[in-house]
């Protein structure tokens, strides 16, 4: 046990560098990982309501919705404070990103067919032109 343990610390040693977040701010870090905790909490309520018939409570529904909200701004912020330009346009460009995307993806209306086989390509192309 003892070379196995001795052989995996030093691969852990060895690899370290490439799997740690030192790439990514505290902030943001912060950012997506309450994000990630409130999309958790808000699922749970849609859940409680598909399985044990529960109404969704608008009231913390709202209170998760924005607790997500103030980790979008705070992912915002940290984006804009990297980039040296101010939040609102860093929220007009996220903004425009999507809009362009889901242009490709649905240029009508939403549909099932075109959510399973969208072209990730031209989306991609598409962001590029923002």
């Amino acid at each position: 046990m003892e070379d196995f343990l001795t052989q995996a610390i030093k691969n852990m040693r060895r690899t370290e560098v490439s799997t740690t977040y030192s790439n990514v701010r505290p902030r943001m870090r912060h950012a997506v990982a309450g994000f990630i905790d409130e999309a958790a909490e808000l699922s749970k309520l849609v859940l409680r309501a598909d399985f044990y018939n529960q109404p969704i409570d608008a009231v913390k529904f709202k209170d998760e919705l924005g607790d997500m909200l103030w980790y979008f701004c705070l992912a915002i912020d940290d984006l804009a404070e990297n980039e040296g330009i101010s939040p609102e346009v860093i929220a007009a460009e996220v903004l425009a990103v999507n809009t362009a995307k889901l242009m490709v993806r649905y240029p009508c209306k939403y549909s099932n067919e075109r959510a399973q086989t969208h072209d990730k390509e031209a989306e991609e192309n598409a962001i590029k032109k923002v």
